[in-house]
Formats: C-alpha cells, structure tokens, sequence
C-alpha cells in the first residue's frame, strides 16, 4: 500500500475530531457554545492522558525483553484501543441510525 494513502486515512481521521466541536455547538445556545467547547478540550486531553497511561498498565502485564515489550503486548494494548474506538464510534453513530425517516409516508 503507498504511503500517500496511508497518510490520507491519518490526516482524515486526525481532523474529523474537529468537526466534534462544530457538532457539540449545534447542541447548546450560542451563549453556552464556548463554554461546551472548553469542556470538551479537556475531555479530549484528558481522555488522551487516560488512553495512554492505560496503554502502558497493559504494555506491563509483560516482562521487558532486552528492554523491550514483546510484539504480543503491543497488538494487545493497539488492539484495546481499536476496539474501544469502535465501541466509540457505535455510540456516536447511534443516534443518527435510530432517528426516524422525515419523509412523511401517506397511505390511503
């Protein structure tokens, strides 16, 4: 696979978290906006810090081999994540599939 692709999914993946910000607006008053918006910088830092500390109590359940990790303890710790951000994304997504049709369907 080139790399150019690889890089397309991380830019694309990396900048949809700002539209987080521009849906979290849609939710609150204007006067409120900024104030969702901070909470949610934090969230998202702090969510950071947590993913990456959990990574490493995962990463510790092996002993380091020449000081490193074995392969094993890495696709483990990667593959929480990915499940985690799967799980993520069903919760996002939720609402929108739940959400009734608006076309209006008349019968006689």
């Amino acid at each position: 696979m080139s790399s150019y692709v690889l890089w397309a999914a991380v830019a694309a993946v990396g900048a949809a978290t700002v539209l987080s910000y521009a849906i979290l607006a849609s939710y609150f008053p204007k006067e409120l906006a900024g104030r969702a918006n901070a909470a949610l910088n934090v969230f998202h830092i702090g969510g950071a810090f947590v993913l990456q500390y959990a990574t490493g109590v995962v990463l510790e359940h092996w002993t380091p081999q020449a000081g490193h990790y074995p392969e094993i303890a890495y696709q483990i710790a990667f593959f929480l994540n990915l499940v985690l951000q799967i799980i993520a994304w069903v919760w996002f997504a939720f609402p929108w599939v739940l959400r009734p049709s608006t076309s209006a369907r008349f019968s006689d």
